[in-house]
């Protein structure tokens, strides 16, 4: 926040921090892992502070009261996992496949996103995490099509942000970006 808590801009950013700053988010802590272990292996590239990391909206809204950040990682399953995901560990007996899809933990949507962009006021937004690429198909099973509603949400999400003059893009594969400190 600015003097007397105004919002600070992006131009004011830019001003006040010679570092990136980076907040991971994302509800599976391997993920996360994965993704602060790639930005430590860029560091002798470019200048970043990893400002904190979320695993869900209630945290990451927390964290952005404290800090600004440039570049936002967002992991966007639109369908949030069956109950065994979580619980199926601590249940005594299997859960039928109708129960447990019966019961499915909060997803995100394009909607979701853009509220924590319009929180963030980020530089940047890349929607990562997706499990669209082919390899993944032998361990998810997940085979999307143009109107499967991640490819839908997530393009919503990043047209918005495009749309905002916020640099947006959904990663797939591999992604070399070269950053510069503001």
């Amino acid at each position: 926040m600015g003097p007397q808590g105004a919002a600070v801009s992006r131009e004011e950013k830019k001003v006040e921090n010679k570092e990136v700053r980076i907040l991971v988010v994302d509800d599976e802590l391997p993920a996360r892992n994965r993704l602060k272990d790639l930005l430590e292996d860029c560091r002798a590239s470019f200048p970043f502070e990893l400002v904190g990391e979320a695993s869900n909206g209630r945290e990451t809204i927390d964290l952005l009261k404290q800090h600004n950040v440039d570049i936002l990682f967002l992991g966007m399953e639109c369908e949030g996992a069956p109950m065994s995901w979580l619980y199926g560990p601590l249940l005594t007996k299997p859960l039928s496949r109708k129960n447990d899809q019966s019961r499915r933990f909060d997803g995100s949507t394009s909607k979701k996103g853009m509220e924590i962009v319009d929180i963030l006021n980020p530089a940047s937004v890349y929607v990562y995490a997706m499990g669209q690429e082919p390899w993944c198909t032998f361990l998810t099973s997940i085979q999307y099509t143009d109107e499967s509603k991640p490819i839908v949400e997530s393009n919503r999400l990043v047209e918005e942000c495009r749309g905002r003059g916020i640099e947006s893009e959904r990663l797939y594969g591999k992604r070399e970006m070269h950053i510069e400190p503001r």
